[in-house]
């Protein structure tokens, strides 16, 4: 399920982004991107996410993420 997907010719990686717009949140996700390496990740979440003036604007690679609760039959349920 996180393996990346073929774009157009270019292996793609999905990303996830999380924000928070003051310092008294907490980081919120906000949703993904799929992109082919880590810097247009960036490029693509900080275009696709600017619609609030957030304070903190994180990615996370889905292969880097760590299942601590896995979910029944050992199958990894994607992030929503």
């Amino acid at each position: 399920m996180n393996q990346p997907k073929k774009g157009i010719g270019v292996l793609l990686d999905f990303y996830e982004v999380f924000g928070r717009r003051s310092s008294d949140q907490a980081l919120c996700h906000l949703g993904s991107v799929s992109a082919p390496n880590q810097a247009l990740a960036i490029v693509q979440a900080v275009t696709t996410y600017d619609e609030h003036r957030w304070i903190e604007l994180c990615i996370v690679s889905r292969s880097q993420m760590v299942s601590i609760i896995a979910s029944p039959g050992g199958r990894r349920v994607g992030v929503v």
